[in-house]
């Protein structure tokens, strides 16, 4: 099946700090970096990297053509890539000496999407699976077009905003990928199996992966609940570590079905993840995960 992410591109500078900065204070950094990320570009290398390809539309800045060949590097297909004059999509990223982050974006190009390129997209894309988060404007158009293009939809609503999730069709969603934090603001409930049980309720056509960090991971629909640890591993920087979960559990679900094999590689490559500095740089490959 052809999996395509649609989604945001940023250009991240990520800055090593002793602990995320408080209110009213002012630290120094052990050290800053720079390097490539947004949710739909780690998304779409993570879905490369355990598929062997997939397709990025997305929008970056006429200025950075160079994303352009790190993304072939990946072997991303950019057909769909617009290329713009808005500044391509930015994020300061926080990241504490125990691996943890935090993260200001600005959208720039990401929020510049129109209904023609929408409809651009999905005149050609059909059939497939096609990722989503929220991180650029026109879900709503995108979840639509694509549903009508015969696409299967897995969506995934970081960062989450409890009042644009009201404005999106999310019943034509296929299979939602949240974490404790976006299924309980969804739900209302704080326990993983009342969270599951409540998604089922809201979306009874819909599958939910809810991945809860060290704490393991769960695949439920109609049928069947199943549940994942989580691989130990040294936590270096958990950054794109949601969106390695998510590539890796969509292009194994697409290829047989199997939930509990899909968590098991997802997590396997979240784990690996983790274990490294940066966003798209920490993706594993598929051959990492033997």
């Amino acid at each position: 099946m052809n999996l395509l992410s649609f989604g945001s591109v940023n250009r991240d500078v990520v800055y090593h700090v002793d602990h995320i900065v408080r209110e009213k204070e002012t630290i120094s950094c052990r050290n800053v970096t720079t390097g490539i990320g947004g949710k739909g570009l780690n998304q779409a290398i993570a879905l490369s990297r355990a598929a062997g390809s997939a397709c990025l539309a997305a929008r970056i800045c006429e200025k950075d053509g160079e994303l352009l060949v790190f993304l072939h590097a990946q072997n991303v297909d950019t057909r769909f890539v617009e290329i713009c004059p808005e500044r391509t999509g930015h994020a300061i990223i926080q990241v504490d000496r125990r691996g943890q982050n935090s993260i200001i974006v600005a959208p720039g190009a990401n929020a510049g999407f129109t209904p023609d390129y929408v409809e651009r997209v999905f005149t050609e894309f059909r059939d497939g699976a096609v990722v989503l988060q929220n991180e650029i404007n026109l879900i709503p158009e995108v979840m639509k077009k694509a549903h009508e293009a015969g696409n299967l939809i897995l969506f995934n609503p970081s960062p989450f905003s409890d009042a644009i999730l009201r404005e999106y069709p999310l019943e034509l969603v296929d299979i939602f990928v949240v974490n404790e934090v976006e299924g309980g603001a969804m739900t209302g409930e704080r326990e993983p199996e009342k969270i599951l049980r409540a998604m089922l309720e809201a979306y009874p056509s819909s599958k939910t992966v809810l991945t809860l960090g060290a704490e393991g991971s769960y695949f439920a629909d109609r049928r069947v609940t199943i549940y994942q640890p989580a691989f130990r591993t040294e936590v270096v920087d958990t950054t794109a570590a949601g969106d390695t979960f998510l590539g890796y559990f969509l292009s194994s679900y697409t290829k047989n079905s199997d939930p509990k094999e899909a968590l098991r590689l997802a997590s396997k490559a979240a784990a690996i993840a983790v274990s490294k500095p940066g966003a798209a740089a920490s993706i594993p490959f598929f051959e990492e995960l033997a």
